[in-house]
């Protein structure tokens, strides 16, 4: 079974970090670890302090903890945590909620409240799609429409996406969540 390295960001997202090779005979746990996760921190730190460092410098501090396998515990001090090596069979395959990931206990798992902010964002995107034009009518007042039917239609949408809203808000899990943006 394939494995996948798991890093939260200081961000409080996740990156999943496919490992390109197999652990080597005679090569640790530890020197493992390192090889598969040491480009996406390689990445963070340098997102981290690539204002305060010249290209120079980054590039010297970043080999330098390299070299030395200290990456991960630099990353650390940043808030990014290597949560472990997890089966690629448990990375949860919603990817319409990536951003509402969890690591616990060394396992990815969807973070209720985050997925709900994400339904919500979405919930106002298609309401919005489905108000312009009402709104269009309305405000620019165009002949030949009728301002009531259109404020009538946006009644309408706004009852759907309250109802929407409230099953958001209710939901037990990303399932129950999915089914009501549906």
């Amino acid at each position: 079974m394939s494995k996948v390295a798991v890093i939260q960001r200081p961000d409080g997202g996740i990156s999943i970090c496919p490992t390109v090779r197999d652990q080597r005979e005679g090569e640790t746990d530890a020197q493992f670890r390192h090889a598969v996760t040491r480009r996406a921190l390689g990445e963070i730190l340098a997102a981290a302090h690539g204002a305060t460092m010249s290209n120079e410098e980054l590039v010297s501090y970043l080999k330098l903890h390299d070299d030395a396998m200290t990456l991960e515990a630099e990353a650390a001090k940043i808030g990014a945590v290597v949560v472990g090596l997890v089966n690629s069979a448990d990375i949860p395959v919603k990817d319409d909620f990536r951003n509402g990931w969890s690591a616990q206990g060394g396992r990815i798992v969807f973070d209720l409240p985050k997925c709900k902010t994400i339904a919500h964002d979405k919930r106002r995107e298609k309401r919005e799609a489905e108000f312009k034009p009402h709104d269009d009518i309305i405000a620019k007042q165009i002949p030949g429409k009728d301002a009531a039917a259109a404020e009538a239609a946006r009644a309408a949408i706004r009852a759907k996406y309250d109802a929407m809203q409230a099953a958001i808000d209710a939901a037990a899990n990303v399932d129950e969540i999915k089914a009501a943006l549906a």
